[in-house]
């Protein structure tokens, strides 16, 4: 299968999925999101693959989201699908059933994750009561 912002090999019972957009410094972009997801799922069905790799250049592993989209962002209506895109990622990588490993490069960040209440601020104050209550609880 061919993809525009990843490449994927396999090394044995390692399947290697590598970022592959350097001149954005490997930002992530919905459709790596998406191609990111694809090939997780390809790997998880491939009987051979016992383990997946996921790496980035050999100066810096991913600069994180894509500014350029993430700024196109103006509403709710906007932001919902985006970050359903992130949910889409976190979960193929969440439920693969093979280990994975992520090494990185480069030098070390300090990320923030984005959340959906971003977008929703009015279901932020009815969550953050939710979680003060279960931590009463």
């Amino acid at each position: 299968m061919a993809f525009e912002t990843i490449l994927t090999s396999q090394d044995g019972a390692s399947f290697v999925i590598t970022l592959n957009r350097p001149d954005r410094r490997n930002a992530f972009s919905v459709r790596m999101m998406q191609e990111i997801a694809t090939a997780c799922a390809s790997a998880d069905e491939n009987p051979s693959v016992r383990g997946v790799i996921v790496t980035g250049g050999p100066r810096y592993f991913s600069a994180g989201a894509d500014l350029n989209e993430a700024m196109a962002i103006k509403s709710t209506a906007d932001g919902v699908p985006y970050m359903t895109h992130w949910e889409t990622l976190n979960n193929a990588v969440e439920r693969l059933a093979k280990p994975s490993r992520c090494p990185r490069s480069g030098p070390p960040t300090r990320s923030v994750p984005a959340s959906k209440e971003a977008y929703r601020p009015e279901q932020a104050d009815v969550d953050r009561r939710r979680r003060d209550q279960d931590r009463a609880a």
